[in-house]
């Protein structure tokens, strides 16, 4: 975590370099560079709070050692607060909470073995060893994911997030246009990805475009009444990939060895079972070709009342199809 604050607060220093790493700076010399990597922003009258300083950036508390807000763009910072949750909670929250892949993914990161910064710092011999054995398996699993994950995100926030109160709605045209458009982070992951070497996304450099285009797709396949439900379902059925990762007694397991999962995310000849990703480009395809049918079947059982029927056209159509 870092925090960057004004090194003219009083009796503050000391205060958080216990649990972050802290930035002091003159108030009116923090500027959009400083806090582009930053947690927490601790400031007075002299720091200018708004899209300037803080579009793009990491930035999720805004704390003031001053009485007022007339430094802080309010309306901005609500805004962003509304996309915020609707992204991170509604959306990444769903994902690692409510799906097959997620859960495993939390797994992995609460003992600290999804990235290779926190595998460095776990204790050895386990679980560093169990890490550094499925290294390669992990990362491409995780990056197998990103478009599903990222994807539903964006949709979630971007399609939400007009039907709150206007003056946070209309902030969807600045989202949308950082996310799909200003966002570059999948072209530094290309880079540094065995799993993107061998399946390349379709729409670099934004993580969230490809997969948004999907979700948006299917719901409007369907219209206002299925809709919605129908990329929800089809976001639960692409992340439905069960690799056997579990944990008991705080200790993690792997239902597959290193080499076969290895084989299941990286050899293109192997079936899509095992990536996100892939299964959500087929699932596309499958409910764009075949939605009249679907279509039909939800109104015979007004999907629109009960979602996630038990003879929900949007999973048989995909398990006869696709056989998930």
């Amino acid at each position: 975590m870092k925090i960057v604050i004004d090194e003219k607060i009083p009796f503050i220093r000391g205060a958080f370099e216990r649990w972050a790493d802290v930035v002091y700076a003159p108030g009116r010399s923090i500027d959009a560079r400083m806090v582009a990597d930053a947690d927490a922003l601790i400031v007075r009258t002299r720091t200018r709070c708004d899209a300037a300083l803080l579009e793009g950036s990491s930035v999720r508390i805004v704390a003031s050692a001053t009485i007022g807000f007339d430094h802080i763009d309010t309306l901005w910072l609500e805004q962003n607060i509304a996309a915020f949750l609707l992204h991170e909670k509604y959306g990444h929250g769903f994902f690692y909470t409510q799906t097959t892949l997620g859960k495993q993914l939390a797994i992995l990161h609460h003992h600290g073995l999804l990235s290779e910064e926190d595998r460095l710092r776990t204790p050895a011999p386990y679980p560093r060893m169990l890490g550094a054995e499925y290294a390669d398996v992990i990362q491409a699993l995780h990056d197998s994911s990103v478009i599903v994950n990222e994807g539903f995100a964006a949709w979630m926030e971007l399609t939400f997030l007009p039907k709150l109160p206007p003056a946070v709605g209309q902030s969807v045209h600045r989202r949308r246009s950082f996310l799909l458009e200003g966002d570059k982070g999948l072209e530094k992951l290309t880079q540094r990805s065995l799993y993107f070497k061998v399946f390349a996304p379709f729409l670099p450099p934004s993580r969230y475009r490809e997969g948004y285009e999907y979700f948006r797709l299917i719901q409007g396949y369907f219209g206002e009444f299925y809709g919605s439900k129908c990329a929800v379902q089809a976001m639960l059925k692409a992340s439905d990939v069960n690799v056997g990762i579990a944990e008991s007694n705080g200790l993690i397991s792997f239902g597959l060895a290193a080499a076969s999962l290895r084989q299941a995310l990286l050899d293109s000849s192997i079936v899509d079972d095992a990536r996100a990703d892939m299964r959500l480009r087929r699932i596309h395809k499958v409910l764009r070709d075949r939605q009249k049918e679907v279509w039909e079947k939800q109104r015979k059982l007004q999907c629109y009342q009960v979602c996630l029927h038990q003879d929900c056209p949007v999973n048989e159509v995909i398990r006869n199809q696709l056989t998930w």
